[in-house]
């Protein structure tokens, strides 16, 4: 799952401070998990009054537990962890709370392309004795390999997006990304290495023919 965790402080300034900041940053919601007691209650009003209090929506302080009547058995300091987890993503449904980040579709795309050609980058530059400027190669490869075409074509972004929703759900979003890219780059350079390592080497040659002549 992609969020972050945080322990609630013990001083009531230094938590209003912190949950204010983190709001403040992402704009993305707060998932409280307490132990459904009275204490735990209070403490999901008090957050989502500090934040009416700073003319913020109080929708942002999701209680996981729900509402007082609706009590949940479950206390998190007392289950280990799988059944923990097992309850969270229940409530996750119940809640209508997606396990999984997922960005657009032109989002998607655009990742795929950068860590591609960020993979292309590391590659080209293990073969060089000096490091240049890159992006006039890297444009010349897309133009002779049309990769980002193939990308398209092979529907990586479907199939990147099928990962994340299913066996690696429980996975960051950018790891996944670039394991999936990874494989892709692997079987680009099994059929198409050769012939890049050709155009590296022309494009070296007649860079360095180029520095020579200024």
């Amino acid at each position: 799952m992609d969020m972050a965790l945080l322990q609630t402080a013990s001083d009531a300034n230094i938590l209003q401070e912190a949950l204010l900041h983190c709001i403040g940053q992402s704009e993305l919601p707060v998932l409280v998990l307490h132990d459904a007691d009275d204490r735990g209650y209070e403490l999901v009003r008090q957050m989502r009054t500090w934040l009416q209090q700073q003319r913020l929506d109080p929708r942002y302080i999701v209680d996981l537990h729900g509402s007082t009547e609706q009590k949940a058995t479950l206390r998190p300091t007392k289950v280990m962890s799988g059944e923990l987890e097992a309850w969270l993503l229940a409530r996750f449904v119940v809640l209508n709370i997606s396990v999984k980040y997922l960005p657009s579709r032109t989002q998607l795309v655009q990742d795929i392309r950068k860590s591609f050609e960020h993979l292309l980058h590391e590659y080209v530059l293990e073969n060089m004795e000096q490091q240049f400027a890159l992006t006039s190669f890297i444009l010349e490869l897309d133009a002779a390999f049309s990769y980002t075409k193939m990308m398209r074509d092979a529907k990586i972004d479907t199939w990147l997006l099928s990962r994340l929703q299913q066996d690696m759900k429980a996975e960051p979003y950018h790891a996944v990304v670039n394991r999936i890219v990874e494989e892709f780059f692997e079987y680009f350079m099994k059929f198409h290495g050769s012939h890049v390592h050709h155009l590296e080497q022309t494009w070296f040659t007649r860079k360095q023919g180029g520095d020579s002549n200024t």
